[in-house]
């Protein structure tokens, strides 16, 4: 066996322990052991624009809830479109962002906006491409919320539901979001979370407002993250879960270019919150993946069977291991985690001109709106 061959698997071999230990534990929304006391009613807060294709399908889902003591706002962000009406047709209240022009991205606004008009005990914010899976699924997240002493954030990362074979290209952007988060590896607990999941975000009014709320993350780009710190300064916890049987979402469903903007909007900046030993981790399972790539290629122009079998076996083992990571995060087809080197350059790629956009343009794009970083 060459020294070249040899190293080739000790990257591969560490690159897959690398990848297990990364997203080591459970991200599942724990089920609730007991109710102790009536849960409160509840304000939820949607911020939408230009969502009339999606915001419908939340609003229905909210309707088949099997806890119903909540009142609901949807407050427009200057769509163009008939998302007023759906949501009036739902019976919401409906609000008007108050700030449209402005350096950030229009959400952390209309939340603000949401959130002084809110009566409830408790504010859930959620997106408006979210929608819940079981109509107990409202009622599991407020249990969940009073057994971790109504305190904090709570926040639950949607699990992805798709339609076009395109979107499984957010295979390894979905897998780094829940990594990239530091909550996840067999740590859990001893890293502190790099921040809260923005699409399903739950926390009392009383502390919500006394952290600043919303309003100390207008500027931001990545609303969640700078709320979330509004939490930590005043020693408030967060709680962060994956959504699977619980919340979901379908993500950048309108073609290419939104899901490039969507993706280059995000990621870059909440890469700075992610714990070094994670991105460590993150990037020996990277450089493992490509080694078994680079494996495969080389040993197709070798007339070594005994090598071609083990790059077969090191890149099957890969691909496996890629699609269980991403299976836990979203319904992905199977059988293109085949092609998971695409995958890999694809989310290189975007990763690097998000970098781009965001420390040298200092601007993005996202939904018709130039966004200053």
């Amino acid at each position: 066996m060459s020294i070249l061959l040899m190293i080739g698997w000790v990257v591969i071999i560490v690159g897959l322990i690398g990848g297990a230990l990364m997203y080591g534990a459970s991200s599942m929304l724990p089920a609730p052991q007991h109710r102790r006391q009536p849960l409160p009613r509840i304000s939820i807060i949607v911020p939408a624009r230009n969502e009339e294709g999606r915001i419908e399908a939340l609003l229905q889902s909210l309707e088949r809830q099997s806890y119903q003591q909540f009142e609901l706002i949807v407050v427009d962000d200057g769509s163009t479109d008939r998302t007023v009406i759906v949501a009036e047709r739902y019976r919401a209240v409906v609000l008007h962002n108050d700030a449209i022009e402005h350096n950030g991205s229009g959400k952390s606004y209309a939340c603000w906006t949401g959130a002084k008009r809110a009566r409830g005990k408790w504010l859930l914010f959620l997106d408006a491409d979210t929608q819940f899976d079981h109509n107990t699924s409202l009622e599991t997240l407020l249990a969940s919320y009073a057994e971790h002493g109504a305190t904090g954030i709570l926040s639950v990362q949607p699990y992805h539901r798709m339609k076009r074979i395109y979107e499984n290209f957010s295979a390894i952007f979905n897998i780094m979001v829940m990594v990239g988060i530091n909550v996840f590896t067999p740590w859990k607990g001893k890293l502190p979370a790099a921040g809260a999941f923005g699409p399903c975000l739950l926390c009392d009014r009383e502390e919500y407002f006394a952290a600043g709320g919303h309003q100390q993350a207008t500027d931001a780009i990545m609303d969640d993250f700078a709320l979330a710190d509004t939490f930590r300064d005043k020693q408030l916890p967060l709680y962060c879960y994956g959504g699977m049987g619980i919340i979901s979402f379908r993500m950048y469903p309108e073609g290419w270019r939104q899901l490039i903007e969507g993706w280059t909007k995000n990621f870059a900046t909440a890469s700075e919150s992610t714990h070094r030993v994670v991105m460590l981790l993150i990037n020996l399972w990277m450089c493992g993946g490509m080694a078994a790539t680079t494996g495969l290629v080389l040993s197709l122009y070798q007339s070594n069977l005994f090598a071609l079998g083990i790059s077969m076996i090191a890149y099957l083992l890969y691909a496996g291991q890629t699609l269980y990571l991403a299976r836990k995060t979203g319904q992905f087809h199977g059988w293109m985690f085949l092609f998971f080197p695409l995958f890999l350059l694809f989310f290189t790629s975007v990763f690097v001109y998000s970098l781009y956009r965001t420390k040298i343009m200092r601007s993005v794009t996202w939904k018709g709106r130039k966004i200053k970083v």
